[in-house]
């Protein structure tokens, strides 16, 4: 620890502490803002999240045929918009978390040096620099104002589920009922062709069989006197 304080490699562990807090602010940012950006066209970007909650909500919408609290819904999908499998508040809370690691690091090197009798300005200087990194780390959480952006976005998903997407999904279920209905009417006038169909195939096969039978009994009564004629020309 004495040899850290004295090269002055304390001040510079402080330093990349602070750096990694920065490059995780800078990463989340980019991430949420690329959320943002495509919360505001939800119905057409191929944003993974957005694809699926459109197809999230319209199951859900089927299957209890509405949606009774999308404020909820919404808040539940928030939770699964995740960057590297980390969630939006461990991330927002990792920047806390390292605020705080810079302080206590400038405070413990500045103890070490002041009870290794080191010079006071070593001392100073190494309470000095946590102290300011720390609140560089607390400064950019605070500016950054991540909970700002994640209300821009739920506002933005209820917006279209609330006053475009449900009304949509209303409008292709009452199409769907309505070609349904007018499916049973197509097939009560089908089978009712068909019924007519039978009845004249019926009556048309009545008419041949009476036909028939007035042709065989009229062919009968000229075979009946063609006998006759022959058998008194026969018999005179």
């Amino acid at each position: 620890m004495q040899l850290l304080i004295e090269s002055g490699k304390s001040i510079y562990s402080i330093y990349a502490v602070m750096a990694l807090g920065f490059a995780v602010k800078i990463l989340e940012t980019l991430f949420y803002k690329r959320i943002l950006r495509h919360s505001e066209n939800i119905e057409n970007t191929r944003n993974k999240y957005f694809v699926q909650l459109r197809q999230r909500f319209e199951n859900c919408y089927r299957s209890n045929s509405g949606v009774t609290n999308i404020e909820v819904f919404v808040d539940k999908y928030i939770l699964k918009i995740k960057m590297l499998g980390i969630s939006w508040k461990k991330w927002n809370n990792s920047m806390l978390f390292i605020g705080i690691i810079c302080t206590s690091m400038g405070l413990v090197y500045g103890y070490f040096a002041y009870t290794m009798k080191m010079l006071t300005g070593v001392a100073a200087n190494n309470i000095f620099n946590g102290i300011i990194c720390g609140a560089f780390i607390f400064l950019l959480y605070y500016f950054s104002d991540m909970e700002y952006k994640k209300n821009i976005i739920k506002i933005n998903i209820r917006d279209f589920l609330e006053n475009s997407y449900i009304h949509k999904l209303e409008a292709s279920t009452e199409r769907s009922a309505n070609t349904e209905k007018l499916s049973e009417e197509e097939k009560q006038k089908l089978m009712e062709s068909i019924n007519e169909l039978k009845k004249e195939t019926e009556r048309i096969e009545n008419s041949r069989k009476r036909k028939n039978a007035a042709v065989a009994k009229s062919f009968s009564k000229d075979n009946e006197k063609l006998l006759n004629d022959i058998l008194q020309e026969y018999f005179s």
